[in-house]
């Protein structure tokens, strides 16, 4: 038992010295590194290397700058209109199929009805011409997310547009009928 408890502590006694020597070695090595780099820019003129690509004010590189001339010239569409009026539609109707007879025996709601519908092809027409002068500014085709907002918000305003002709026929024929009858009873 003696040899080999021998060897162990011998085998230890090593290892615990090269740990040492490693840790030492490690640390004096990391110590002179940093006073050497200290030394050395002290000496050391720095230069500034010029960036390849020619940078402006904002630090945007030529082709983001040919990018955001490009983004400048995108059609661009006030959608608050649009949303006012699909929102103005939504309470007319709301009106309209809440109490029928007593909407139709204002004749004011007539003349709104006949405004909002002129409103509502006018503002078609003009977001005609905005999806139009989209397709012709992106090089392929509108970004999905986009195209499919676009055709969302046409649909709706087609939508709203034909609910309100037959909200208009509608309060038509109701007159026509009331027409009709007071001709009969009279």
């Amino acid at each position: 038992m003696g040899k080999t408890w021998d060897k162990r502590m011998k085998k230890t006694n090593q290892n615990i010295i090269l740990n040492f020597l490693a840790v030492l070695v490690t640390i004096s090595a990391f110590l002179l590194c940093f006073y050497y780099d200290d030394e050395k820019t002290d000496d050391i003129k720095i230069e500034q290397i010029e960036p390849a690509e020619v940078k402006n004010e904002l630090g945007l590189t030529k082709k983001q700058l040919k990018y955001a001339k490009k983004l400048s010239h995108a059609p661009t569409y006030d959608y608050q209109n649009l949303l006012y009026l699909m929102n103005k539609c939504r309470k007319i109707e709301k009106k309209f199929y809440a109490n029928f007879r007593l909407f139709i025996q204002n004749h004011k709601n007539l003349k709104n009805l006949k405004k909002t519908l002129k409103e509502l092809k006018e503002e078609k027409g003009f977001f005609k011409k905005y999806i139009k002068r989209t397709k012709q500014y992106y090089s392929r085709s509108a970004p999905s997310r986009k195209r499919d907002s676009l055709r969302y918000y046409f649909r709706v305003l087609e939508d709203n547009i034909d609910e309100l002709k037959k909200m208009i026929e509608r309060f038509n024929l109701h007159v026509k009928i009331q027409i009709k009858n007071h001709n009969k009873n009279s």
